[in-house]
């Protein structure tokens, strides 16, 4: 699976999960603008840009669902806020149901995105200020 991890170890995390036929590079804007206060991982899903393919036997959202949280295992990230767009945000709400503790939470409810190409120019603009640290 290929990822890119941009900003501080010490840092809340925020996990992007682009949609079909595109790929990290969806998110490379809104890495560059985030960076600063957030980790911030883009990725591309099995099938997708540099990731392997995905064994066709396996349901491809929940198998996808299992490999992010594989994932933030590996980069040792407990939470992390997860925004997807189109498929990704299927995948994203397939965590927050399976894996209600890996999504950042506040006051016990999973903080989740579906991103809109508004919400992204937006956020390559200057951070929201529903997700300022």
């Amino acid at each position: 699976m290929y990822y890119e991890v941009h900003g501080r170890d010490d840092a809340p995390a925020i996990l992007f999960s682009h949609g079909v036929s595109m790929s990290h590079e969806t998110f490379k804007p809104q890495a560059e603008g985030l960076q600063d206060k957030f980790r911030v991982i883009i990725w591309d899903m099995l099938n997708h840009g540099q990731s392997t393919p995905l064994n066709d036997q396996l349901p491809f959202s929940e198998t996808t669902a299992d490999y992010i949280v594989d994932l933030l295992d590996y980069l040792i990230i407990e939470k992390a806020v997860l925004a997807g767009l189109s498929l990704g945000s299927y995948v994203t709400q397939i965590i927050a149901h399976k894996y209600p503790e890996r999504g950042a939470a506040e006051n016990g409810k999973a903080v989740m995105a579906h991103l809109t190409r508004e919400l992204m120019r937006d956020m390559v603009r200057g951070l929201p200020g529903h997700l300022q640290v």
